[in-house]
């Protein structure tokens, strides 16, 4: 919907200088004149956009802020990225051998709580955590 919202994720307007998400324009207009981003901005009501978690700038169709993004060195037509939705560059992180085998043994006695709470029919995420069955179980054992 021009100027609205709609358009599901790919439709929002992410603020560079607050990093906000605003579901369309409307919102983004009124995100910008709001006393949070002024203060950060130091007064700019335009701070520029960046890619969503889609990985697209959205094309604008409000004529200030087609303009506004003009001015500011955007394209207001909008920009996708190549790699599709944003994600961190990858790194690589060297770690010790005892501690990668201490993190793989961790992650295989976890494995098993998604399935347990999904057994158990508790989609609320009311259901003890790991970390409270491993408490109760150490006090037990204590006993």
């Amino acid at each position: 919907a021009p100027g609205g919202g709609g358009g599901g994720l790919a439709a929002y307007l992410r603020c560079a200088c607050c990093m906000v998400d605003c579901s369309g324009e409307d919102a983004f207009i009124q995100h910008i004149n709001g006393r949070a981003h002024m203060r950060k901005s130091r007064g700019r009501v335009f701070a520029g956009l960046v890619p969503n978690s889609q990985g697209l700038i959205p094309p604008l169709a409000h004529p200030g802020l087609r303009q506004e993004a003009q001015n500011f060195g955007l394209n207001p037509n909008g920009v996708a990225l190549e790699r599709g939705p944003w994600a961190p560059a990858p790194q690589h992180v060297k770690i010790d051998p005892w501690l990668s085998s201490i993190v793989k043994d961790a992650l295989y006695r976890t494995r098993h709580l998604h399935d347990e709470k999904d057994a158990n029919g508790d989609k609320t995420g009311a259901s003890t955590t790991g970390h409270q069955r491993g408490a109760r179980d150490a006090r037990a054992a204590a006993v």
